[in-house]
């Protein structure tokens, strides 16, 4: 993660597109249903990027989430098969108040703590839209 939620230099305030994806298999604290440190990861994004969707979770609830990886619902999801690895990409969308779906929380199944040709193609293809922002 590299910043602490309480950093100074942490943007607090301008919305960016962010495409944000962890393996599902992984040990580490990548995705919320992991790891409540990876929770606070996503309601910072929530609240930056000014969500529609409520990201007020508690991690000892999860299992009344309506995800069951980041939480909340997305607004629209996709699918992208990974051949080369037999695993899916799931991206779940989320519009921000003025509209802009700028915020991608993604999940890789069979996917541990790697970053991978097929994910970072899928990101890019995203996160190019905005090139102005």
């Amino acid at each position: 993660w590299g910043l602490s939620l309480g950093n100074p230099r942490l943007n607090t305030s301008v919305s960016k597109p962010i495409f944000y994806s962890g393996g599902e298999e992984s040990m580490l604290a990548e995705l919320p249903f992991q790891d409540e440190e990876s929770l606070l990861r996503a309601k910072h994004i929530a609240k930056v990027n000014k969500l529609k969707k409520s990201f007020d979770l508690d991690f000892n609830n999860k299992e009344a989430w309506d995800d069951k990886v980041f939480g909340a619902a997305p607004d629209k999801v996709e699918k992208f098969y990974d051949e080369s690895r037999g695993s899916t990409l799931t991206a779940r969308y989320y519009e921000s108040e003025d509209g802009v779906i700028r915020t991608v929380f993604g999940s890789v199944s069979g996917q541990v703590h790697e970053c991978r040709k097929h994910s970072i193609e899928t990101a890019w293809k995203f996160i190019s839209q905005f090139k102005n922002e």
